[in-house]
């Protein structure tokens, strides 16, 4: 009968991984150390019974996909410190996988010298939004002290960098450009097979939508390795 795999194995595991992973870290700032414990700290979040913790379940159950979530953190250089929010290790087609969030990317972006500045937003009905010249931050206007209701429902998002050259780049999507790119999530399908399934297409709506406008407009950002990792 084989050995059953236990989280003293992962933690071992991981810590063989440590001169790979230091050898490909591209940010400084980041420790092998401290994004160790923050795998850990991930997966254990929910406690140690796999009957309620699906991602440490699926962690135990497929070590080598924990392993490449970690590898990819240096590779494009960055952390899973929750307080930054940056990334998370999510259950995934049986994998426990590395998932940036639109944070994540625009931080990569500034750090690897690709923009020097990022800012995404939803637009509401009752804000106004005006685009300007193609190398003109955009106008929206909103009062941030409105409730959701009195702004209305999302009619849109838009993400707009500052070039190093000084130059403004924005990109915007409506609401049914962003309905087509959740449509097409697998996360998305299962949920409406089976509205029992999560996923932040449903609980953390304004996030995706915001990913799904960085990752459109990023393909005419000036190019940067470490962003095109990270987007794949």
């Amino acid at each position: 009968m084989a050995t059953e795999y236990t989280i003293a194995n992962l933690k071992d595991d991981i810590e063989a991984m440590r001169e790979r992973w230091t050898a490909a870290n591209k940010d400084e700032s980041l420790s092998f150390d401290k994004e160790k414990e923050n795998v850990l700290q991930a997966l254990t979040a929910k406690g140690m019974d796999l009957t309620k913790n699906y991602a440490l379940k699926l962690a135990l159950n497929n070590p080598d996909s924990v392993k490449r979530a970690i590898m990819a953190t240096a590779i494009v250089g960055i952390t899973l410190d929750p307080a930054s929010k940056f990334a998370y290790l999510v259950p995934r087609d049986n994998e426990v996988k590395l998932d940036i969030s639109y944070m994540g990317l625009m931080e990569i972006a500034v750090r690897s010298g690709s923009i020097r500045f990022a800012r995404a937003r939803m637009v509401h009905a009752a804000d106004t939004f005006e685009l300007g010249a193609e190398d003109q931050a955009p106008v929206h206007k909103r009062n941030p002290f409105l409730t959701f209701e009195q702004r209305g429902d999302y009619i849109g998002v838009y993400v707009t960098v500052k070039t190093l050259q000084g130059d403004w780049l924005t990109d915007p999507m409506n609401l049914e450009e962003v309905y087509n790119i959740r449509a097409r999530s697998p996360s998305y399908q299962g949920y409406e097979a089976d509205n029992k399934k999560k996923t932040p297409w449903v609980t953390d709506f304004p996030e995706m939508a915001k990913k799904s406008v960085v990752k459109n407009a990023y393909k005419y950002w000036p190019r940067s390795d470490r962003l095109d990792q990270a987007i794949h």
